[in-house]
């Protein structure tokens, strides 16, 4: 007796069927084998930015992150040249940034722009300082 085996898809399955020479040509004996399921899809969560505090002579950036990783900071004075850069590593959750105000005198006051980059993105906003 011999044996035909045949791989049969149908939908998101996929079945082994297989008939001898001695069944009749229109039977198949089908076994499903294997199941093939979608991987779920995770949504891509992103950082919040949480805003500014000013506390005494610090200006606290807050935000939140949704991994544990690096984080790129970087502030832009009001023409767009930056002016400072700095790694940090965040946790999970609420995670913030102090600035001295006091560094802020050589360079004045104005509209700064921030920005956190994050997993390639980046994240920005401005922070008002004033003397």
């Amino acid at each position: 007796m011999r044996w035909f085996w045949a791989l049969i898809l149908t939908g998101s399955s996929l079945h082994l069927a297989a008939q001898t020479d001695s069944t009749a040509s229109d039977s198949l004996v089908v076994n499903p084998v294997y199941v093939v399921k979608e991987k779920p899809v995770r949504p891509q969560l992103k950082l919040k930015l949480a805003g500014v505090e000013v506390t005494g002579d610090r200006y606290k950036i807050n935000y939140d992150s949704p991994y544990t990783g690096m984080i790129e900071f970087s502030l832009l004075d009001p023409s767009g040249k930056r002016v400072f850069y700095n790694q940090y590593v965040c946790s999970i959750g609420l995670n913030w940034i102090n600035l001295k105000a006091g560094a802020f005198q050589k360079f004045g006051a104005g509209v700064y722009t921030y920005v956190l980059r994050f997993k390639d993105e980046d994240y920005t906003d401005t922070l008002t300082i004033a003397f």
